[in-house]
């Protein structure tokens, strides 16, 4: 009997503390529920408050675009500790700064007295005619270089016409020299014979192409023998005579002055090598010692 009470006592206890454990979780559990359902609340009166903050920010920004500075900046100090943007704020406040100071220099300007915008308009006359006399003198001086420029010009235009009235034309002659050699001319024509710029085929089979005179090599040209020499300079009334060079067959050449078609002159004589051969003043092609 006494074993039996015993199991029933230890049935009685095990059956309370289960109801105990069983109390104190449904209490932490109800407890739990409690705080997360604070900090939702909690949660979901910031978000009223910001978007209170946000409907007066828009509000604001509306005044703003409507050109109601004061207005909305009135808005904006009462929320700015509010506002995380900070330089927002900052780009806002001195946006209505520089329109306050324009309204207040606008303000200052249409206060002027009327002497005043009498020396102003004065002033501004004043320097009006300045400019315009000093825009006269730069036309006036414009003017007279144009002139000049165009009675250059027209000078240069009558003697091209000048020149083209004595151009002489294109042609064909067969004339002698002053040592008997027949030469067939193809070139510039003038009062008959070879004036200005063409070529002579000699009886010899030279040729000569360059500048003409009277029927004679002078000015600057070309001659070439039919060996292979060649004679690159002035000429003066058929002669070699002024700066010239002449080429040997063999390479060489003589760089120097002529006169009479010789060389006389200061001149250098080249090898076939470019080298110096002999260098100083000539007379009758031979080099004075």
């Amino acid at each position: 009997m006494n074993k039996i009470k015993k199991i029933s006592l230890y049935i009685a206890f095990a059956i309370i503390v289960g109801c105990l454990i069983t109390i104190f979780f449904i209490s932490k559990r109800k407890n739990h529920f409690k705080e997360d359902a604070q900090n939702k609340a909690a949660k979901l009166e910031n978000l009223e408050q910001q978007s209170v903050l946000y409907r007066q920010k828009s509000m604001a920004d509306e005044l703003f675009l409507a050109g109601k500075y004061e207005d909305a900046m009135d808005i904006y100090l009462k929320i700015e500790d509010s506002i995380d943007d900070k330089s927002f704020m900052r780009s806002r406040k001195a946006t209505i700064a520089r329109f306050n100071s324009l309204r207040s220099e606008l303000d200052s300007t249409q206060s002027m007295s009327s002497s005043q915008m009498a020396n102003m308009e004065r002033e501004i006359d004043k320097k009006i005619t300045e400019i315009e006399e000093q825009h006269k003198e730069k036309i006036e001086s414009i003017k007279k270089e144009l002139n000049k420029k165009v009675a250059s010009l027209n000078q240069k235009l009558e003697q091209k016409e000048t020149q083209l009235q004595n151009k002489a034309e294109l042609g064909r002659l067969t004339f002698y020299n002053a040592n008997g050699t027949k030469i067939a001319y193809f070139g510039e024509v003038k009062f008959g014979k070879a004036n200005g710029e063409g070529v002579g085929h000699y009886s010899s089979n030279s040729v000569y192409d360059g500048d003409w005179k009277n029927n004679m090599k002078h000015g600057k040209g070309t001659y070439k023998w039919v060996d292979g020499h060649k004679y690159v300079g002035e000429y003066v009334n058929d002669k070699r005579e002024g700066q010239g060079t002449y080429y040997w067959n063999t390479g060489e050449k003589y760089v120097g002055q002529w006169k009479n078609d010789k060389r006389n002159g200061q001149g250098t004589l080249y090898d076939k090598d470019g080298n110096v051969k002999l260098e100083g003043e000539w007379k009758n092609d031979e080099l004075v010692q």
